[in-house]
């Protein structure tokens, strides 16, 4: 019992030393530093607040320190006059005066007064210079007045000066101006934007915009592309105001007009074609093919172009299935289209311009197939209303040639062949749905 109370004795002593006089009473030089620091609540800590940690910090309530390099760990708040470089973590709050380099995460704040570099997490994240990295907030994300680069997202906000990359929220998106993707489940804000805004009820931009808006109501003043939604505002649009869709007429939007002639060529893929006739039904799997076309068309200065193309794709009968038996296949089918076509050119600001586009016409299908066992024989053509959509992005190589790459969706009506099954003449309705990724030259004249 003595020796308990001679060691509670001198544990009192010892927190009423730390109080009266505080440890931190061991001061440094301006900058000095020490591989290892415990605090308890700035001042009571080891070492004083003007010295450097490069190793390892650890704050019980709170520690403050000038540069932190290494591991800083805290139970409450961790706090740096200079700068931090390593990893940052307290339960309640990081506050850096200086830069951050590496991981900062907490559960309700970080702030950062300098530029931040690398991966920030918590409930709030708040960068008043630069931010390059990742910012991830259960509440909101914010850089005050520098540059974000990267991406951010805020599940009720995400607030930027600058930008550029990306912008994520359940909640909703403000810029003051950047070039990126804006995705907010509610609305997207910006002064000005080179980019993509997606949202699930509006998209508003205050001065100038160029790329694509995707809400329910989509508004800008001056929007240099394609606005889809239920109602599209757009001084400078198509009309100030229109339905589902409207885009920009700004002359400078795209080249000057004129005409263009152009080459493509890519891998084909047909879908398995449902089959059916005689009473029997069966399904025809196909190669993958290729496909080359040419077209002529003439742009114009709003972004818009239109064309003439035609196209010619080829594949081979991999397997014939019908009646439980499967059977390889023998022959091919080819697909000849003629189409007019219409697309939009996006003007970010840059060589590499998307695009998105679509047309109609005509498709001649020829098939020429039998199988192992000639139980199924078609030799026949058929011509039928053939529609398409493309995406893709072409980039300026000069001012004269643009090199491109897409995406091809092609369908027709339902054909109609005359076959022979089991030496039985009839007819044979199919499904012809074609994909292609596509590689093009374009010349303009």
């Amino acid at each position: 019992m003595l020796h308990v109370m001679t060691a509670s004795r001198t544990l009192l002593i010892l927190l009423v030393l730390l109080t009266v006089v505080p440890v931190s009473s061991v001061h440094a030089e301006q900058d000095s530093w020490t591989p290892v620091q415990f605090a308890f609540w700035n001042p009571i800590q080891i070492f004083d607040s003007e010295r450097s940690v490069r190793g390892f910090r650890y704050s019980l309530l709170k520690g403050v320190n000038k540069d932190v390099v290494g591991l800083d760990l805290s139970t409450f708040v961790s706090e740096a006059k200079g700068d931090v470089i390593g990893v940052q973590w307290a339960l309640i709050m990081n506050k850096v005066e200086g830069s951050v380099w590496g991981l900062q995460s907490s559960v309700i704040v970080n702030q950062v007064e300098g530029g931040f570099f690398g991966l920030q997490l918590s409930g709030v994240n708040v960068v008043s210079g630069d931010m390059s990295g990742v910012q991830l907030a259960v509440m909101g994300a914010h850089t005050r007045a520098g540059h974000m680069r990267g991406i951010q997202f805020g599940a009720m906000g995400s607030f930027a000066e600058d930008s550029t990359g990306f912008q994520v929220s359940f909640g909703g998106n403000t810029m003051k101006r950047g070039r990126g993707l804006q995705i907010g489940g509610g609305f997207n804000t910006a002064e000005s934007i080179t980019g993509v805004q997606i949202a699930g009820l509006m998209n508003s931009v205050d001065k100038d915009a160029k790329g694509l808006q995707i809400a329910l109501l989509n508004i800008a003043n001056d929007m240099k592309g394609l606005q889809l939604g239920l109602i599209n505002v757009n001084k400078n649009g198509f009309l100030p105001v229109f339905p589902l869709f409207n885009f920009g007429l700004s002359a400078d939007a795209i080249a000057s007009d004129g005409a263009y002639v152009e080459l493509n060529l890519g891998p084909s893929i047909a879908e398995d074609s449902d089959i059916s006739g005689g009473g029997l039904s069966g399904e025809v799997d196909f190669d993958t093919g290729f496909a080359v076309g040419g077209a002529v068309g003439y742009r114009l200065s709003n972004g818009l172009r239109a064309e003439g193309n035609v196209s010619y794709r080829e594949t081979d009968v991999d397997e014939v299935t019908g009646g439980g038996i499967a059977l390889d296949g023998a022959g091919d089918v080819s697909l000849v289209t003629v189409m007019a076509n219409i697309y939009y050119d996006f003007d970010l600001g840059s060589p590499v311009k998307p695009f998105i586009g679509g047309g109609i016409g005509v498709g001649i299908i020829d098939i020429d197939s039998d199988d192992s066992m000639n139980v199924l024989v078609v030799n026949d053509d058929s011509v039928e209303f053939a529609w398409n959509i493309m995406v893709g992005a072409g980039y300026g190589l000069t001012e004269s040639i643009d090199l491109s790459f897409g995406y091809r969706y092609l369908g027709t009506t339902d054909p109609e062949f005359d076959a022979t099954l089991f030496g039985i003449s009839g007819t044979l309705d199919a499904e012809i749905t074609v994909h292609e990724i596509l590689f093009g030259l374009r010349y303009n004249l």
